[in-house]
């Protein structure tokens, strides 16, 4: 198994950690106004879910268990795999960092953290597809 897989792996398990812990803290609010802010955060766990931990997970074993291109070029650029990673994490960081803020208060810095977070994730997604598309078969 590819390190970058491995990395990918342990951080797609993590991300899962978060997603439960988000939900679990956001479970526990049941009144108004409180109750706003865990809807607020829904889209948040949902990205965590999707992209944190599924996409993340696919994204690893697909580099891993595809075909080779061929035995000299293998896999292709592990280094550019792990460009992708660091694009994944980020625009997830990102967006866990502005998404429900610019949901609640619209501020300029808020709606420009989510826009840029929403173009580092494209970003990472045309990587991936660009590095994997030889490889299917």
């Amino acid at each position: 198994m590819p390190q970058v897989t491995r990395v990918m792996v342990r951080c797609a398990l993590v991300w899962l950690l978060v997603a439960l812990l988000v939900q679990a803290v956001t479970l526990n609010v049941a009144e108004p106004p409180a109750w706003l802010a865990r809807l607020a955060w829904f889209p948040t766990w949902l990205h965590l879910i999707t992209i944190g931990w599924l996409t993340q997970l696919i994204f690893a074993i697909a580099w891993w268990m595809l075909p080779v291109i061929d035995r000299q070029r293998g896999r292709g650029s592990d280094a550019l795999m792990g460009v992708v990673a660091v694009l994944l994490n980020s625009g997830l960081v990102l967006r866990i960092a502005c998404e429900a803020p610019a949901r609640q208060q619209a501020s300029a810095l808020a709606q420009g953290g989510y826009l840029g977070s929403l173009l580092v994730l494209i970003a990472a997604t045309v990587l991936f597809a660009g590095l994997i598309w030889r490889r299917v078969r």
